[in-house]
C-alpha cells in the first residue's frame, strides 16, 4: 500500500499514460499565483472560515490552504481517514500547493506541490533526507524513529493512503520524503 514509484510512473500504471504526466491530469500551471491557470485548478481551504471551502479534517482551521480541484475531494477523504485512524495525532502545519521544482533546485523537474496535488504534513518534524538506494530505514523501525522522532504516525499514514491513489514520500527509494503525500489518481 505505501510503495511509491513516482507520480508520472503511477499514472502511467492507472490508465494515465499520456507522456505529459501530471500536466495531462492536472493541467499546465503557469507560476502565477493570481494566474488563469490558478484561478480555474486552485481552490482555498480553511482560513477560518474565509476560503470558500472548510479547512481539511485535522487541519488548523486558520490554515490557508490551497489546493487542485480535482485533488481535493480525495484529498479532504484522506485527512479524515487519518484522523478516524489516529485520532490522537495533531496536526501543526499542512500545506500543498507552491509551485517550484523539486527540491527547490531549477535543473530538476516541477515538483507536484506545482499543481497542488502534493500535501506536506508537519515539515519540520518529517524533513526530506536523502540515502543511498538500498540502504533507506524502513519505516516506522528503529532507526527510522531515531531519525524522525516526532515523525508522521503509522496509523496516520496508512489511514492517508487507504482512500486509495496516494502515494507517500516515506516510502521512495534514496530521497524518504515523510511528510510528503501525492494524489496520482483523483478519482480512483
Amino acid at each position: 500500500v505505501l510503495r511509491h514509484a513516482g507520480i508520472d510512473e503511477l499514472m502511467r500504471q492507472h490508465g494515465h499514460g499520456k507522456p505529459g504526466g501530471a500536466a495531462d491530469l492536472y493541467g499546465k500551471p503557469d507560476g502565477d499565483p493570481h494566474g488563469a491557470w490558478a484561478r480555474e485548478h486552485i481552490v482555498y481551504c480553511g482560513g477560518s472560515g474565509k476560503a470558500e471551502l472548510p479547512a481539511m479534517p485535522g487541519v488548523p482551521a486558520a490554515l490557508w490552504f490551497a489546493i487542485h480541484r480535482r485533488a481535493e475531494p480525495k484529498v479532504r477523504a484522506a485527512f479524515a481517514a487519518a484522523q478516524a485512524s489516529c485520532p490522537t495525532y495533531v496536526i501543526g502545519s499542512a500545506g500543498c500547493w507552491v509551485y517550484r521544482h523539486q527540491r527547490h533546485d531549477p535543473s530538476r523537474p516541477l515538483s507536484n506541490h506545482s499543481w497542488g496535488a502534493a500535501v506536506d504534513v508537519d515539515a519540520a518534524n518529517n524533513g526530506l533526507k536523502s540515502y543511498s538506494v538500498g540502504t533507506e530505514p524502513k519505516p516506522w523501525s528503529m532507526p527510522w524513529v531515531k531519525t524522525w522522532p516526532k515523525g508522521l504516525p503509522q496509523a496516520w499514514v496508512e489511514g492517508f493512503v487507504s482512500v486509495g491513489g496516494i502515494g507517500w514520500g516515506g516510502a521512495w527509494k534514496g530521497a524518504i520524503d515523510p511528510m510528503h503525500l501525492e494524489v496520482y489518481d483523483p478519482e480512483g
